[in-house]
């Protein structure tokens, strides 16, 4: 309790600053009896850890005993809009019904990152949906509650009013939703008043408001339907709300139009177009006919627009990727498109023709020598040190994204990328894929995403690139837990072989402590001095990096020989940056 300052208490919830990141969070009071039944507090923190990877549950950092009342309290993320009833009581007038539909997916993502863990919610109604900067999460129903809360009557499955044996299954969850989506079509809570179980038993249901979208109307009297059965599973919830989302689709192509913010292609101007990517039709490659030339499309779907503002943070990414067309080491965007048949955006990309980087390291592993790796790695990091040159940080660096066309590699999909100066973007909560995630993220994701979250990534991609594989696919380890053994500094092994300066600079770039990661120059630099000891063609040429930040050339005294270089061309900075215990590698 002596990290909180500043308590304010709201009946059983009160508002504090967490002095450890100097933001607010709310702190709930727990009865003793509130607890889980048989969960040690070390099973429940264990339990919380697990669940914070996902975006739309809001964040229990913890449990706190105060040792004056003896009472324990969930630390928890802090919610500006303070739950949905309240949310909708202050905001409704100015809710449109795409502002409707979004909260009402967003709250369904939630539940369905929980059925995809096999968890039900068990108490899904408006005191656990809360609203934070516009977007809706959820909280865990991870106490018991013993109270008989009348209000709630209207939000719980009727079978489990009418026959005592009936387990609460992930069907009740989806009754609970409905009553939800019907909550936010009105604006107003459901009728207790003059309501009892035998009402819903007998099939009592809200009335539906006047000018509801007949899909919607139709989907939430679904879920709100007495048979179990025949309710739809929560994929089908979601793949609804998903595919009523997609018409602002075209309103975005006609503002880009309008502003010419980037070159609009007619789905007409693309032939052969053939899937290349795992992702049923995410990523295609066709012919532009204006060019003759291949090109990549990716589909932009709406579940990857799922900020508040997903208009501001698409137009943003245009804005990055036009700072960009000068740079050799990124992709460039060369227009949009607008599938009318799918009302689904396309970017249509430059084409790579050796496949993303997890692919030709599988194709050609064999092939290349540490001299290829080394320059891939130097080709890689010159790309960030450009975006960082922006101000531009990725967020989702992986194999994936790295491609190679003509032996280079090139960076991709800013898809999640954001500027320094901005907080626009198109996703929220943790990115990317689990190993190449900074840990400090991964541990909480209110963590504020740096360069040095880059670096780590970059370092995961450095090692790849020595093993030929991506990290962890040797090991049968679930998501959940490779998250919490990366927090507890799980890292991969190192490859026999790996040249000892190559070695030390990864794991360097994946160290815990985000202080002890080098700067992007400061890799750059490092792979320069390595290329320049083996004699790589082309290294010769390339001057160090300044490391004030400000991007300025260092200009290096010659050498003579590379003993030369080895010995005498090399910055203390350098040195300190290699300061790391010799791994023993003696190949």
């Amino acid at each position: 309790m002596s990290e909180l300052l500043n308590m304010e208490n709201i009946g059983n919830i009160s508002k504090a600053i967490w002095k450890k990141t100097n933001k607010f969070v709310i702190c709930k009071r727990l009865k003793n009896n509130e607890l889980i039944t048989n969960k040690s507090i070390k099973d429940l923190l264990y339990e919380l850890k697990m669940h914070r990877i996902c975006p739309r549950i809001i964040c229990i950092f913890g449990v706190t005993l105060d040792e004056i009342t003896k009472e324990y309290f969930l630390i928890m993320e802090y919610a500006d809009g303070g739950n949905l009833r309240t949310y909708i009581k202050q905001h409704f007038s100015g809710l449109t019904w795409d502002d409707k539909i979004k909260l009402a997916y967003q709250i369904t993502e939630g539940v369905k990152f929980l059925h995809d863990l096999d968890i039900t919610h068990q108490n899904l109604c408006y005191k656990n949906i809360v609203v934070h900067e516009k977007e809706a999460k959820i909280m865990l129903n991870i106490v018991k509650n013993t109270e008989n809360d009348y209000e709630m009557i209207s939000y719980i499955d009727p079978n489990l009013f009418e026959t005592h044996s009936y387990q609460f299954d992930k069907k009740s969850d989806i009754y609970g939703l409905g009553v939800l989506m019907w909550e936010l079509s009105s604006g107003y809570p459901p009728e207790t008043e003059n309501i009892s179980k035998s009402y819903i038993i007998g099939g009592y249901r809200e009335i539906p408001i006047s000018g509801t979208p007949i899909e919607y109307l139709n989907l939430y009297k679904s879920c709100w339907n007495y048979e179990p059965n025949e309710r739809p599973s929560i994929i089908q919830v979601y793949n609804k709300l998903e595919e009523m989302s997609k018409n602002s689709a075209s309103q975005l192509i006609n503002l880009i139009e309008k502003h010419k913010l980037i070159k609009i292609i007619n789905i007409d101007e693309l032939s052969d177009v053939k899937n290349i990517d795992s992702h049923i039709g995410i990523i295609s490659r066709a012919i532009w006919k204006r060019t003759n030339n291949y090109v990549i499309c990716k589909k932009l779907i709406d579940n990857e627009s799922i900020s508040n503002k997903p208009i501001e943070a698409f137009l943003h990414l245009l804005e990055m990727h036009r700072r960009l067309d000068f740079c050799q080491r990124i992709i460039r965007i060369l227009g949009v498109s607008l599938d009318e048949s799918t009302k689904e955006i396309l970017l249509i990309m430059q084409y790579a023709d050796s496949g993303n980087l997890r692919q030709y390291l599988k194709q050609k592993f064999l092939e290349l020598t540490w001299d290829d790796k080394i320059k891939l790695a130097y080709q890689i990091t010159e790309g960030i040190k450009y975006l960082q040159g922006e101000n531009i940080l990725h967020r989702d660096l992986h194999s994936g994204n790295i491609v190679i066309h003509r032996g280079e590699a090139k960076i991709i999909d800013l898809g999640i990328a954001k500027t320094t100066e901005t907080q626009a973007d198109l996703y929220s909560g943790v990115f990317g894929s689990i190993p190449y995630i900074d840990p400090k993220r991964l541990e909480n994701y209110l963590y504020e995403y740096n360069e040095k979250s880059d670096i780590y990534s970059l370092g995961v991609l450095i090692w790849e690139l020595s093993s030929g594989r991506p990290p962890f696919t040797d090991k049968i380890i679930s998501g959940n837990l490779l998250i919490i053994d990366l927090i507890n500094g799980l890292r991969e092994e190192p490859v026999p072989c790996t040249p000892d300066e190559y070695l030390k600079l990864y794991k360097l770039c994946w160290d815990d402590d985000p202080d002890i990661r080098p700067t992007i120059y400061e890799v750059l630099n490092t792979l320069v001095r390595l290329g320049r000891m083996r004699g790589i063609q082309g290294f010769r040429d390339i001057r160090y990096e300044d490391n004030d930040m400000q991007g300025e050339i260092q200009d290096v005294q010659d050498v003579q020989n590379d003993q030369d270089v080895q010995d005498n061309d090399y910055s203390t900075d350098l040195q300190e940056v290699t300061n790391i215990k010799d791994a023993g590698n003696n190949c």
